[in-house]
């Protein structure tokens, strides 16, 4: 095995085998001179580290890089991914499944060029452009006319925590993974700094595009996860979880009555109880037909973003 860096910046781990011949390794970082020949609009969370070797064929073991990013870089429902450059087509190219830890994030490769961490949008996954738009143009959802939420919904993407698909549809009715939900919660609060360790056993499985959205809610004490360590990234988030993670960023207190007005007030778990029953008072949530909550049914898009613009009145309310 082969362990090659650059300062903190970059770390190349080549594992035994990986190549037929003795590796000569050489690591570059980039003058701005040089980084301006190669980024348009792309934001920058690293330097460009150029990584060449001998032996000009690819590796037949994947090969780790890890590579540090300025977290200040990345705002709320932003995320980071490693894109090499694609010196033919004169483009960067994502490097899916990067594992974020802290300031750090590692992706396996099979072959040497030009790498860098570049901020991406958290929803769409996409590189953040630097570019300036006078005027951004108007996003039209082509599937929320006459929705009961249609009203909210445009209210969202005005303010910019939510946007439709690539064919303009919203798919109000979809469910919300708990990932794709505490992305929205945080770019709805502007949350800031992502300096938080993720501690969940599964945090393999939360997608760079989401994490640090959910290290900044976890830095806020959004977020706990659960008994047994996990997150659960790709779980839908329940309507219970759903009222208990907006309650704790409205920094609502537990002392809350031990049952709620609703008809199927057994059902909605002891820790949400307290939730459920502020928020309905305020205004925040309410029920879902005949008196009931249903406080395990799965929520959906619509409905996530109706919770949040109620209480983003609420906050204005306070002030």
């Amino acid at each position: 095995m082969a362990i090659v860096s650059l300062e903190d910046g970059i770390k190349v781990i080549v594992p035994q085998g990986a190549s037929q011949q003795q590796l000569d390794i050489t690591i570059t970082k980039l003058l701005e001179n040089e980084a301006n020949q190669v980024i348009e609009t792309e934001k920058l969370a690293s330097s460009i580290y150029e990584v060449l070797k001998n032996d000009p064929n690819l590796f037949t073991k994947p090969v780790t890089i890890t590579l540090a990013f300025d977290e200040k870089e990345v705002q709320a429902g932003q995320g980071v991914a490693v894109f090499y450059y694609d010196e033919l087509k004169k483009e960067w190219v994502e490097i899916k499944d990067g594992k974020v830890n802290g300031k750090y994030i590692t992706v396996e490769v099979n072959h040497f060029t030009k790498f860098s961490v570049l901020v991406v949008d958290a929803v769409t996954g996409l590189p953040v452009s630097t570019a300036v738009s006078p005027t951004a143009p108007a996003i039209t959802l082509n599937d929320i006319a006459g929705h009961w939420a249609e009203e909210s919904i445009n209210r969202a993407v005005k303010l910019g925590f939510v946007n439709g698909y690539n064919d303009d549809t919203f798919k109000p009715n979809h469910t919300i993974t708990r990932a794709e939900f505490t992305v929205m919660l945080a770019k709805a609060l502007n949350l800031q700094g992502n300096e938080i360790e993720l501690a969940f056993t599964d945090k393999s499985e939360i997608g760079a595009w989401a994490q640090p959205a959910i290290q900044q809610a976890v830095q806020a004490r959004i977020i706990n996860g659960y008994a047994d360590g996990t997150f659960r990234p790709n779980a839908h988030i329940t309507r219970a979880e759903m009222a208990t993670m907006i309650a704790k960023a409205l920094q609502l207190t537990n002392d809350q009555p031990s049952t709620t007005s609703f008809s199927d007030d057994q059902d909605i778990p002891s820790w949400a109880k307290g939730s459920v029953a502020v928020l309905t008072e305020k205004g925040i949530v309410s029920g879902s037909g005949a008196n009931s909550f249903k406080p395990q049914a799965l929520t959906t898009r619509a409905e996530a973003v109706v919770v949040i613009m109620n209480m983003l009145n609420a906050m204005n309310k306070s002030k």
